[in-house]
């Protein structure tokens, strides 16, 4: 029985796809007596697509590959990552990769390579910035993209000058503070 919303969220996610929708109503009906507004919020929640729903379970049903994914990801953002550890993350995407298969299979659903992509990419995102946020862990909405300069909109070519220079200043490493000073400064 589910006391509190962080508990059925958890457990929403946990549900499988097509029961998604009962599954909320139940525990919505839980969850009322203790928490009325965990459970008005708890009735909103929308069904998450079947490639974000996949990688809800991925993180379920193996932590383990998860925590990997994780671990393997931070290795990447070395400056000069080696190919042991560029191979160990493709290795850990594609267990994870074969393990949707598998559960979408188990569940009914279709198996192509456009699902299969979609839940790469977004077990790629969810790498790249380390974490579920800002949902919780194994309570992901929706498809992601991996971060980048046109996701966050911050496309060179959009950004004014001083914008550009101020930006191109916090991604090069500065020699020394005073010179990412007088560069922050200019930009300004």
């Amino acid at each position: 029985m589910a006391t509190r919303y962080e508990d059925a969220i958890a457990a929403l996610y946990r549900a499988p796809f097509d029961a998604f929708v009962t599954e909320r109503k139940r525990l919505a009906t839980e969850l009322a007596p203790k928490d009325s507004a965990g459970a008005a919020r708890l009735s909103k929640v929308t069904r998450p697509p079947i490639t974000a729903w996949a990688v809800n379970q991925l993180y379920w049903q193996d932590k383990k590959a998860f925590d990997a994914l994780f671990k393997t990801a931070e290795r990447l953002r070395d400056p000069e990552p080696s190919s042991q550890e560029t191979a160990a993350h493709r290795d850990v995407i594609s267990t994870l990769r074969n393990h949707a298969a598998t559960l979408l299979s188990e569940a009914g659903k279709s198996v192509n390579e456009s699902t299969l992509r979609r839940v790469t990419t977004t077990l790629s995102a969810l790498a790249a910035t380390g974490s579920f946020e800002p949902d919780p862990p194994g309570a992901h909405k929706g498809d992601r993209d991996p971060p980048g300069f046109d996701v966050a909109g911050l496309s060179p070519a959009k950004l004014g000058k001083r914008q550009r220079e101020k930006a191109s200043a916090k991604a090069k490493p500065a020699e020394t503070k005073r010179e990412a000073r007088a560069v922050e400064r200019r930009a300004k």
